[in-house]
């Protein structure tokens, strides 16, 4: 090949390479979407979680802290208690489908969840159930792992202490190892709780008969009153039962208050409900326990009317003026004690000596003797009213004059006192006397 064709050749290849169009870039192919969730122990809810990774150990930490109310197993606070957990078993999808731990099965074709229808489950069927997942490597295996630590980290040191003894009662043997099942402990924790057995039910119906009884021992407190009323109510609800007439006890312990406004208040929603209005138990709840915080942010809860205002103001002057009085008597009485007391005590500090020489005065004559005498260059007289020497004459003395006319006085009065008590007594024997003349002529 000499040069020309060389560079005709050269020329042919070039043209083509101008001629041919560059390949268009090829589009990136996107990621799968990520499956949704509310919350992260919602994400893959079938999938065993990766406790290694940073996601794996954060769902855990999530999932085991304690409730916002730590349980002391007690009976007040079961409803509280159940209502967080069962929060807690949405957030981390431990009722979720394919890792479910919270629906127990009751037979072939029922199913309770074991935190809110504890009552309507028996221990049987609830190991019945955890057998199933506890000794598997799947996330039902993790969830009960989780439930179970949520719910002690949950619990007072007093409430630890009521099942230190009874681990047994919440573990379970399968293929010969032992395991411990979240859902028995959340059984015998209710069953400490609250005394589980078919009386319960009853009791708790005949709590909500008798609401206006126990509105006076909250002192007409309605917020204390509606959590009473709901602890019983879901008693009742956990063991499949109802209270079909829950609103007339509530309008009866309502109407039971003490303050008045409130039960207009109460009386007239009740007029409504009667009427036809539609009200559910819950509502009328809510109603209540707003007026109550409305009457008492406004310091107007039990208060007193017009009437009662000056009953009070009466009997607080009422007391004044005893107490005025009582303070009078006080000071004339301690006035004269402390004259009496000045008096003696100046005779003490000033005529003691005199006192020694003035006690012949107080020695009486004997018989025979004369009753008048001359001492001093002055004549005293026997006076049988003091009794002692004295300066005036017996006859003149006041304190004899002042004794006989009370005397007298008193025998007047006691002579008026016969005369009225004869005259009654005889007005009362006429009275008599006719009315059994008139019995006769009849």
């Amino acid at each position: 090949m000499d040069e020309a064709q060389f560079q005709q050749l050269l020329n042919a290849v070039l043209a083509a390479q101008a001629n041919v169009q560059p390949a268009p870039p090829v589009p990136p192919v996107p990621p799968p979407a990520a499956p949704f969730a509310l919350t992260p122990g919602q994400a893959n809810p079938t999938q065993p979680l990766d406790y290694t990774s940073t996601i794996g150990i954060k769902i855990w930490n999530e999932a085991t802290a304690s409730l916002p109310l730590k349980f002391n197993v007690e009976g007040k606070e079961v409803n509280q208690f159940c209502r967080d957990l069962q929060v807690r078993a949405k957030q981390q999808g431990w009722d979720a489908t394919g890792a479910d731990i919270i629906t127990v099965a009751a037979d072939a074709n029922t199913t309770y969840n074991v935190i809110t229808e504890y009552g309507r489950l028996t221990v049987e069927q609830i190991t019945t159930a955890a057998q199933t997942y506890v000794a598997d490597q799947t996330r039902q295996a993790q969830n009960n792992e989780q439930m179970l630590h949520c719910i002690d980290n949950s619990l007072t040191k007093e409430g630890k202490l009521k099942i230190l003894a009874e681990q047994d009662k919440y573990t379970i043997t399968v293929g010969g190892v032992e395991y411990e099942s979240a859902t028995l402990l959340l059984k015998l924790l209710m069953q400490k709780g609250i005394v589980d057995t078919r009386a319960t039910a009853s009791f708790f119906r005949e709590n909500l008969s008798s609401l206006d009884t126990h509105m006076a021992t909250v002192n007409s407190d309605i917020e204390k009153f509606n959590e009473y009323v709901k602890v019983n109510a879901e008693g009742l609800k956990a063991r499949g039962e109802r209270c079909d007439d829950l609103m007339i006890n509530l309008f009866k312990g309502y109407l039971s208050v003490s303050d008045r406004e409130f039960v207009r208040y109460m009386q007239q929603k009740k007029d409504n409900y009667d009427d036809g209005e539609d009200m559910s138990p819950e509502s009328l709840q809510t109603l209540a326990l707003n007026k109550y915080d409305t009457l008492t942010k406004q310091d107007k809860w039990n208060a007193k009317s017009a009437e009662q205002k000056q009953i009070v103001a009466l009997t607080a002057e009422m007391n004044k003026i005893k107490d005025v009085n009582l303070r009078l008597a006080q000071s004339i009485k301690s006035k004269r004690a402390n004259t009496t007391d000045g008096t003696r005590s100046q005779g003490n500090s000033t005529t003691s000596n005199q006192k020694q020489n003035e006690a012949w005065k107080k020695v009486a004559p004997k018989a025979g003797e004369p009753l008048t005498k001359q001492r001093n260059n002055k004549t005293y007289h026997w006076c049988d009213e003091h009794p002692a020497w004295v300066i005036h004459h017996p006859d003149n003395c006041e304190l004899k004059k002042k004794r006989l006319e009370q005397q007298k006085e008193k025998e007047s009065t006691s002579s008026e006192n016969e005369q009225s008590q004869r005259v009654s007594y005889s007005a009362a024997l006429t009275t008599i006397m006719e009315e059994l003349e008139q019995e006769d002529q009849e």
